[in-house]
Formats: structure tokens, C-alpha cells, sequence
């Protein structure tokens, strides 16, 4: 696959702990902050166990390699890795997440892998989302797809995870953030302008990559299509055929509503926030009625 955007980050954390704990007299004589006069003995247990005392923290690589040996510190590696790769069939965006932490007082370290995905077909024309979490593990990793999920606005949901990761990890400043920031809008960038017969002109990306659907599609869009709202359960393309691949016919056909009047107040529409109250007065008071 032709490789065309790639972006990686890494963060490191080192938390040091000193060698001893001070643990107070009452504690030593078996009191405790817990204690009542309904309660007067307290029995240590390991919820209750003093923790060694916080030293200080760090955020650069040195410190992190001088001390993944050191049990008396808490080390995490993390790494962010991008990339946007096609081919003659699809176009995918894949953000893998990579986590490797020791805590104190423990010789074992953890791993935590997670890649979310986006892969659209050029063959028949789909979005397909996809969400590896273990991916390092053979057996034992889990693993959800999706086709066509529109009303989860799936490109907004995975940049704003890309966004949340990056800004968790603490930059060095407000340039270094934005500047993460707009590697990841260049990501999907790239992702989008790569699908052939996209229209650049819609300014919202997820509306962008469902346009190209509905038009792949042969779906007779209205001029305000994008005021109608994407909700559970979704309209699909058995839907449209239905209706001749009319999108308002198909609309008012999926929720049930019909009529001149409200064909024509749906043409001229901004949003369809209120459709539910709408069907509820309807049914209260009859179509006739309203």
C-alpha cells in the first residue's frame, strides 16, 4: 500500500519515589484516621497500607531509561503512531495507541495496545470503523466492526480521540499542542481528498464522506440535506431504493409522515431536531389537525 501521511509521538514518564515511608506513631500503636468510638480497634489491611512517599516527576527520556530497573518509581512509555496508507481497492486512517507502564514496587511491566481505524471501499463504496484493542496479543485480542455507521458521526469520534490522546500528553507548551493538533487535521485531510469524487466544498468532513456515499449511491439530494439530522435507527439504501432514491421521499416515508405541507416545510428546513415532538403532536391531535 502507498504510504501517504504518517505522523508519530512519544511521551515519557517517570514518577520517583523515595526508599521509606514515614509512618506516624499512632499508626505504629495501631490508631488510625478511621478510628471511632463505635470502632476503637482498627485492623491494618492492604487497602489501608502506607504508600512510599512521592518524590518527584519527570517527563523526559533520560530519565525514564535510568530508571525502568529502579522498582522505587512509576514508568510509562507511550507512543501515538498515524498514518494514512491506499491502495487500488481502499483508503484507511489508522491511530494505533501504545502503552508501556511498570508501577512502583512491582518488577513487571504492563502493555496496552488499541488501534482505531477507518477504511473506506472504493469498490462499494463504504466507511468501514474498526477498533482493535490487545492487537499485540494472538488470541486474546478484542476486536468491533462497523459498516456505514453515519449517525455516529464516525470521523468526528475518532478525531477527537486522536485529539484527547495528543493533548494527554502533556506538550511542552501551546505551540507544541497545536502544532499536534493540526498533524491530525492533516490526517484526515489527506484521508478524505484521496476518495475519488469527493466534494472539497462541504465544509464538514463527516458530511463530506457521506455526500460522496449518498451520490455513489444515485440519492436525489435536496439543497439543504445537510439540516437533516443522522439518528439510531439510520436510513439505508434498501430505504432509498423504496422511494426511487428520493431523499425526502424517503425521509418522510421512514418516519411515517406524508403530505404536500410537510414535503414542502422539509425542502426549507434548517435542522429536524424537533421530528420526534412533531410525530407525538401529530398523532395526539391527527394529521388533519395539524
Amino acid at each position: 500500500m502507498e504510504k501517504l501521511f504518517e505522523y508519530t509521538k512519544m511521551a515519557y514518564r517517570t514518577i520517583k519515589y523515595k526508599d521509606y515511608c514515614v509512618i506516624s506513631e499512632e499508626e505504629l500503636l495501631g490508631n488510625h484516621n478511621s478510628d471511632t468510638p463505635q470502632n476503637p480497634l482498627f485492623f491494618v489491611s492492604n487497602r489501608h497500607k502506607p504508600e512510599f512517599d512521592y518524590l518527584s516527576a519527570h517527563s523526559d527520556e533520560e530519565t525514564y531509561k535510568e530508571n525502568l530497573n529502579n522498582i522505587f518509581s512509576n514508568v510509562i512509555f507511550q507512543r501515538l503512531f498515524t498514518v494514512v496508507q491506499k491502495d487500488e481497492n481502499k483508503i484507511s486512517l489508522r491511530f494505533y495507541i501504545y502503552e508501556l507502564q511498570r508501577e512502583n514496587g512491582k518488577k513487571y511491566f504492563k502493555k496496552t495496545t488499541i488501534l482505531n481505524y477507518l477504511t473506506y471501499s472504493f469498490k462499494d463504496n463504504s466507511l468501514y470503523c474498526g477498533k482493535v484493542r490487545d492487537y499485540h496479543k494472538k488470541k486474546k485480542c478484542s476486536k468491533i466492526l462497523a459498516k456505514n455507521t453515519w449517525y455516529e458521526r464516525p470521523i468526528r469520534v475518532l478525531s477527537e480521540k486522536m485529539t484527547n490522546y495528543i493533548r494527554g500528553f502533556k506538550g511542552k507548551d501551546f505551540d507544541d499542542l497545536n502544532e499536534s493538533q493540526l498533524l491530525v487535521n492533516q490526517a484526515f485531510e489527506t484521508f478524505l481528498s484521496n476518495i475519488p469524487g469527493i466534494d472539497n466544498s462541504v465544509t464538514n468532513l463527516d458530511d463530506r464522506l457521506y455526500k460522496k456515499f449518498l451520490d455513489s449511491k444515485g440519492i436525489k439530494l435536496p439543497n439543504n440535506w445537510m439540516s437533516f439530522n443522522r439518528t439510531f435507527p439510520q436510513i439505508k439504501v434498501k430505504d432509498f431504493k423504496k422511494n426511487k432514491l428520493k431523499f425526502v421521499d424517503t425521509f418522510m416515508d421512514f418516519h411515517g409522515l406524508y403530505g404536500d405541507k410537510i414535503k414542502r416545510v422539509l425542502h426549507n428546513i434548517k435542522r429536524t431536531t424537533g421530528l420526534e415532538t412533531f410525530k407525538f403532536t401529530m398523532g395526539f391531535f391527527g394529521s388533519d389537525f395539524i
